[in-house]
Parts: structure tokens; sequence; C-alpha cells
């Protein structure tokens, strides 16, 4: 971690560092993920907040984070991570979107239990006051938790879950593009300014329409997707 700083602090003092203010400064929507496969990354968007997007001033950014597998992660790590994807709340709405065996691993890992826990192990009711609890340990807006055939939303307001449609396959598409589809509809409902709800059906219906036809959909077929459910 000491050579993170280090090389951070000299990227700091260069050039760079105004282009990024600039480019956060025009940015509605900030996408972070990657977390558990790269090296420093809790670091780099600790360092990103306050170097850049604190001295940008804004208020109203949408952060939108995608962790992927925690398994092998120390409880430190967990609660390391969490608290900086929370102090992103001074900046803007945050949300935090996990696969549905992911935020399973999550809970477990935080609780002392194998990460590596499978979902299919325990009864989905059982699990949502685990998912509420771990929305009450963090300052974000929303928990979104998705799996193949529903979603579960936590927000400060209400809580609400969508079902009753296969909407990816996990053995058809790689969890990578899974949410890739489902950040592309997302993000385009929060740039239109949609209601949450409306914006987790869109990236849903995004997946589920790649899920259907093979390929990422275009206006087109995504617009026969939704007009067929």
């Amino acid at each position: 971690e000491n050579s993170f700083h280090a090389r951070w602090k000299s990227f700091r003092n260069q050039l760079i560092v105004e282009d990024l203010k600039m480019l956060f400064r025009n940015c509605q929507i900030v996408t972070f993920a990657n977390w558990a496969n790269s090296c420093h990354v809790t670091d780099l968007w600790d360092s990103l907040r306050r170097d850049v997007i604190k001295p940008v001033g804004k208020r109203d950014a949408d952060f939108i984070f995608y962790l992927t597998d925690y398994t092998g992660k120390s409880v430190f790590d967990m609660d390391d991570t969490l608290d900086i994807i929370s102090d992103f709340s001074l900046h803007g709405r945050v949300t935090l979107v996990l696969e549905e065996n992911e935020a399973v691993g999550l809970c477990n890992g935080l609780n002392g239990r194998d990460t590596g826990f499978n979902f299919r192990d325990r009864y989905l009711q059982d699990l949502k006051g685990e998912f509420f609890s771990l929305f009450n340990t963090m300052s974000i807006d929303y928990l979104l938790i998705y799996s193949v055939d529903h979603a579960l939303l936590f927000s400060k307001r209400d809580q609400f879950e969508i079902s009753g449609r296969i909407f990816y396959s996990r053995e058809l598409l790689p969890l990578k593009e899974v949410w890739d589809d489902f950040n592309a509809g997302y993000s385009l409902g929060l740039l239109f300014r949609l209601d949450i709800r409306l914006c987790i059906a869109l990236g849903l219906s995004v997946s589920g329409a790649h899920r259907e036809n093979g390929s990422l959909p275009d206006r087109e077929t995504l617009t026969l997707y939704i007009r067929e459910r």
C-alpha cells in the first residue's frame, strides 16, 4: 500500500489530475467495477474521491459500484471497501449492485462464514433480513441485488422486488457481461431521470433481451422485448 500511495502522490502532482477533475465535473454517472479482481482498487477509489471528486464540489452525481467475487477477501478488506463506498454519498447518490451469490458471499464473510457459501443452500426469505442489515451498515441510497429471475431493492424509503421471468443465464453469459448489460440499461434510466424502479426494470430488460437474442440489443430489439413482456 505504501508503494501505491507513493505512485498516486506522484500522479496527483501531474496535470492529468486537472483533466480528471474536468471529466468528473461533466459526468452525471460514474461506474466503479472489478474491486475483487485488481490490486489497490479500494485505495484508488478513495484517492479519486479525496483528490479529484471532492475538490470538484459535485453533490448530484450517480455513483454505481459493482464488486464481483469476495471469495478469499478478509473481513477488514470488506469493511474498508464498504466504508469507502459510503463516503461517496457525500458527493451524490450511491448504488451498490450485487449479483445474488455475491451478496450472499459478502454477508457470509462479514458474519464470519465461508464466503463461498452458495445462494442455493439457503432460502431467499431468510436472506432478505441479512441483505437489509447489510444496507443498514452503509450510508448509501440503494442496495440492489439481482438474480436470474428477480431483483431486490433496499433503500431509505422502501423495499421492493421484481420477479417472474428469467433475465439472464449464469451458464450462457459470463457474469461480467451480465452486469455490463444491466449497467447499460440502469444508467440509461438514470440519465432520463426515471423512477428507480423503472431504471432497474430497464437494466433487467437489457439483460433479458441479450439472453434471448444472443447479442447486446439495439433500440428496436429492446423495445420489442419490453412490449412482449
